[in-house]
């Protein structure tokens, strides 16, 4: 047999293996060699294989090695040392194979004998808590502090733990004085024999910095006893991180948040006096006008510091509109300001509170009546669509319009583009139409002026599917077809998951996913956005159920859709797990890890 033929066998060898040339070194070795090993592949390349093999097995290895040249197979057991102080008992087979014209080349098999073990009993130990590890990883350093073992890396860091075996932990610190200093408290204390408590800042691969909350303790050679190394667990604790951020900054507002509160409530009374008085003595628009911006104001003020609790039930979405342009039209007579209104007579119920939509309905109207105040000819457009699973309001003013970074911005609370306004009507309104499933955003008109366009669900908001800790530790590769439309979407999750050790396949609609299942292309996942543009994404999920339930049960669905009624359906007739777009790539990567573990691996 020619090297040629036999590369791939050596590389996808389940077993530890190496090739050795006739000096002794080694020239090449597998993945499950640097595992097995404990050492990385260019710590292995060009160094002398009895390197690894303990003293008194060196002899028996060179008189091996030589039989081996003379084309004789040999089986032999030996104790190996690996990267991370401590031996294993392992038997040798190898063989010669012509590797060419200048050497030949013996590969070698590494398989454990079992026969010497405990080895690693901090990992039997752990074992158990190392599969239910969300959002941890856990690393054994050698004397020098360079990894020798990790696992969980990728869920953290999101660099491969095969990648860092041999490398300097202190690499994936974020080099700052008070975190050199905390490092270096860690090994003092381990090297003393005591544990560490503490937090380290820690560099992930997209350059984001994020707080892990460390456990540090001795690593000891099982026979000895002696101090060898470091056993270090983490935790990523950015959510404890800014949640104490958060709550602080809210300490801080508070006392501000509530005087304003109350100086709202204390107004909202004597202005809708003031209001009514004025609209009964015909006071003049400039007066009215002011008032009811003071009005709005307060409104505002309410709405945004009250929590939003809604009680949704399907509404005539027609008839709320209708009801609502009433009262500006009323309004707009004193002001030359045109409405006009292309609402469908039968337009379905939306599922909303009905006092909800109202008020945004009215703050809709109502930025679109400031927005054109004083400009001739100014004009209001108001229409209603029936979409799939949805209604769309858009109010279209032909004001001055929004400059070109205000569209994202008018949401924000305390952001206006108005002399004097709070900025929070729209944000408030928001909060109330995200509660009930819907969107709200806006939009810049071509030839000026805004839409501010709401979309609202025939159907009740969902939860969001739970989730449990899965296991964290992959094997060697996992294979995902990513199953989207949209080619930039799949891009970014090829990069990502590639990234965490998943070998990327794509598909941009159901009927050319079915087609890759069909070339028993082997694969551990199917993440299926459900709407693709040629309508085949249930339609793939029915043709998994009706005849590969094995990969249906490994499949993750994708939706971001604000209605998630038909989705649940399906979820309830196919099992498969559901996460919303846009994707939060870590709630994204424990839902997969959950279906594999479902699907038995």
């Amino acid at each position: 047999m020619r090297k040629e033929a036999f590369q791939p066998f050596f590389e996808e060898c389940p077993v530890a293996a190496v090739t050795v040339d006739r000096a002794g070194r080694i020239r090449s070795c597998n993945r499950e060699a640097t595992s097995a090993l404990q050492r990385r592949r260019d710590e292995l390349v060009d160094t002398p294989l009895l390197a690894c093999v303990a003293p008194e097995d060196r002899e028996q290895t060179k008189s091996c090695f030589l039989e081996v040249f003379r084309d004789r197979p040999q089986a032999w057991r030996v104790s190996i040392r690996r990267g991370d102080g401590l031996t294993r008992r392992v038997e040798i087979r190898a063989r010669a194979l012509p590797g060419g014209a200048e050497e030949e080349t013996a590969y070698a098999f590494l398989v454990p004998t079992g026969a010497e073990e405990p080895l690693r009993p901090e990992l039997v130990r752990l074992a158990p808590l190392l599969q239910n590890l969300p959002g941890q990883f856990v690393a054994i350093l050698d004397a020098e502090a360079r990894i020798r073992f990790s696992v969980g890396l990728a869920r953290t860091h999101w660099h491969a733990d095969a990648d860092w075996l041999g490398q300097e932990f202190v690499l994936l610190l974020d080099a700052t004085p008070e975190n050199e200093h905390a490092f270096g408290a860690l090994r003092a204390h381990v090297e003393s024999g005591a544990s560490w408590a503490g937090v380290l800042w820690h560099g992930r691969a997209d350059g984001a910095r994020f707080p892990v909350e460390t456990f540090a303790l001795p690593s000891r050679d099982p026979r000895t006893g002696a101090v060898i190394g470091a056993l270090v667990a983490g935790r990523d604790a950015s959510a404890e991180h800014d949640a104490r951020d958060a709550a602080a900054a809210a300490e801080r507002l508070a006392g501000i948040g509530r005087f304003v509160t109350e100086l709202a409530r204390t107004l909202e009374e004597p202005v809708r006096r003031a209001a009514a008085a004025l609209r009964r003595a015909d006071g003049g628009a400039d007066a009215a006008a002011e008032v009811e911006r003071i009005e709005r104001l307060v409104g505002g003020l309410l709405g945004f510091a009250t929590d939003v609790a809604a009680r949704p039930e399907p509404l005539s979405c027609g008839a709320a509109l209708a009801e609502v342009a009433a009262r500006w039209r009323e309004r707009m007579a004193r002001v030359p300001v045109e409405l006009s209104l292309d609402i469908p007579a039968e337009l379905p119920a939306v599922y909303v509170d009905a006092a909800a939509l109202d008020h945004v309905l009215d703050e809709l109207f109502g930025n679109a009546w400031e927005a054109v105040l004083g400009r001739p000819g100014a004009r209001i457009h108001v229409e209603a669509t029936e979409q799939a699973g949805s209604v769309a309001i858009r109010v279209r003013d032909n004001g001055s319009g929004l400059p070109s970074d205000a569209a994202r911005r008018i949401f924000e609370p305390f952001f206006s583009t108005r002399e004097g306004r709070l900025g929070l009507g729209l944000a408030a309104a928001r909060r109330v139409v995200e509660a009930a499933g819907g969107r709200l955003w806006a939009e810049r008109v071509a030839l000026g002026g805004t839409t501010l366009a709401l979309e609202l669900p025939l159907e009740p908001a969902t939860r969001e599917l739970p989730f449990r800790p899965v296991p964290l530790e992959m094997p060697r590769e996992r294979s995902v077809l990513v199953v989207d439309e949209d080619a930039s979407s799949r891009e970014v999750l090829r990069r990502v998951l590639a990234r965490v050790g998943y070998r990327v396949s794509e598909a941009w609609s159901g009927r050319s996913a079915l087609a890759r299942i069909t070339a028993a292309e082997p694969l551990h996942l199917v993440l299926a956005d459900l709407r693709v543009g040629d309508g085949t994404g249930f339609w793939l999920l029915n043709r998994l159920r009706a005849d590969f339930p094995e990969v249906l049960r490994r499949t993750v669905v994708m939706t971001g859709d604000p209605s998630l009624a038909s989705v649940d359906q399906a979820t309830r007739e196919t099992g498969c797990p559901v996460v919303r777009k846009p994707l939060d790539f870590k709630v994204l990567l424990e839902v997969m890890d959950e279906a594999v573990a479902r699907a038995g691996g």
